[in-house]
């Protein structure tokens, strides 16, 4: 049977390198006729695998009885993901996110004595043995050690609490629960470091300041891929709000971007907006009135109504970039370096004189199957990525506006990196839709 393993720098499926470039799709927000398509878009768009979450709350909406049918067939949504020749992350639960009426946990619990959610609870850990029993058999069949599409499972989500004895109680249950299952895969977190679990592999969530963030996860985390595991996209709807509009679509290319080059993978979410059918959007934390409308957007790069959006069409360029230099970036050395070109004054109000800001900064990742270089400029002015195999320089890269300046004024960095000053890559020109489709 194949075995899945990781070190430092990616998973690996048989000896082979596997480079995550992920999206979240929620299958019981999309109409099942509409699967397909989506899941279409996503390898598409660049992705190699589509991060599924199973909500509890829908499955067993009433203690005993189950649904695995129409828009809750996840056992069809994870086959045609297999047919598309794409990967898997599952995210079983039982809390899956905030998104979510009670995170995705079905409301009856609450009337189940002494029931304490997300704890080493008799109550709570009963009724999630019974429930991951009938969910996980059904899916076990599509472990990637059986020769099926699911690479990684995350147990729980943002379980953002600082008691220790409490996790190493319920966290570990949770796991053990997914183990007994048959699932022998590496597992993932998203607890941004509030607990550090042996059984699982750390990984980030959020959106901003993902360069600074990742390093300091690496820091930390040695022996185990670096990876954002919740790549936020956008900001929900709420009743009686006004609309949040969409992060514009350089701004969500200029933080995905410094994951890449911090050297991790990645999922956005979500990568598909959908529909709160039936009243299951959230209401948020510590807002009396503070509702999820039924639409699901968020921002995402495939619309509730299937549209590809700018977003989707920009980030392309980079997932696409990512999922084909995968053999690359799966084996790149820890520790990437970098470094500040100038420090330039702000233009500006009197009261900001003296004031300064950061030029461009270059970060450069080498490893034994190549190297990458990523130019930043702030989050106005683009990026650049090069490839180099054999020593020759391949150039890629997105401007959002016109460089107001010659390129030149990058040699001082590169020659600070010891890298080799192929400015005249570094065209304009060179930077069209050619080199990412």
């Amino acid at each position: 049977m194949p075995s899945v393993t990781h070190d430092s720098q990616s998973l690996i499926i048989d000896g082979r390198r596997i480079w995550v470039v992920s999206g979240q799709i929620d299958y019981f927000r999309i109409p099942r006729a509409q699967w397909k398509q989506r899941i279409r878009d996503a390898a598409e768009a660049g992705l190699n695998t589509i991060t599924v979450r199973c909500p509890w709350g829908l499955h067993e909406p009433r203690k005993g009885d189950l649904h695995f049918e129409g828009e809750l067939d996840v056992v069809h949504f994870l086959s045609l993901i297999g047919e598309a020749g794409l990967k898997a992350v599952l995210r079983p639960g039982p809390f899956i996110g905030s998104d979510l009426d009670l995170g995705g946990l079905p409301s009856w619990l609450l009337a189940l004595p002494d029931i304490k959610l997300r704890q080493s609870n008799p109550a709570f850990l009963d009724a999630t043995s019974r429930y991951f029993r009938k969910l996980l058999d059904r899916l076990s069949p599509f472990n990637a050690s059986k020769g099926g599409p699911v690479i990684l499972v995350q147990p729980e989500h943002q379980w953002y609490c600082g008691n220790a004895e409490a996790a190493d109680t319920y966290l570990l249950e949770i796991t053990r629960f997914i183990r007994e299952r048959d699932f022998d895969l590496p597992m993932i977190n998203t607890n941004n470091l509030w607990q550090h679990r042996e059984e699982s592999m750390d990984t980030w969530s959020g959106r901003e300041q993902m360069l600074m963030h990742l390093r300091q996860l690496r820091y930390i985390q040695r022996t185990t891929p670096l990876m954002v595991g919740d790549f936020t996209v956008g900001e929900p709807d709420l009743w009686e709000r006004e609309h949040v509009e969409a992060q514009e679509p350089t701004d969500v290319m200029f933080h995905l971007a410094q994951v890449v080059a911090a050297g991790a993978q990645f999922t956005m979410t979500p990568f598909v907006g959908g529909t709160n059918f039936a009243f299951s959007g959230s209401r948020v934390a510590g807002e009396q009135a503070g509702y999820l409308t039924t639409s699901q957007d968020q921002g995402a790069p495939i619309t509730e109504a299937g549209e590809r959006t700018d977003t989707y069409f920009l980030t392309r360029r980079l997932c696409m970039f990512s999922s084909q230099f995968g053999k690359v970036f799966s084996s790149l050395n820890v520790e990437p370096a970098s470094a500040v070109l100038a420090v330039e004054p702000i233009p500006g109000e009197p009261a900001a004189r003296g004031a300064m800001k950061s030029g461009p900064s270059v970060v450069h990742l080498k490893g034994a199957q190549g190297e990458v270089v990523f130019v930043f400029g702030d989050e106005f002015s683009g990026l650049f990525f090069n490839i180099s195999f054999g020593g020759q320089f391949l150039s890629l890269g997105i401007l959002t506006t016109p460089v107001d300046r010659p390129l030149s004024f990058l040699r001082p960095c590169f020659r600070q990196l010891q890298l080799p000053v192929h400015i005249h890559l570094l065209q304009p020109e060179l930077f069209s839709k050619k080199h990412f489709y």
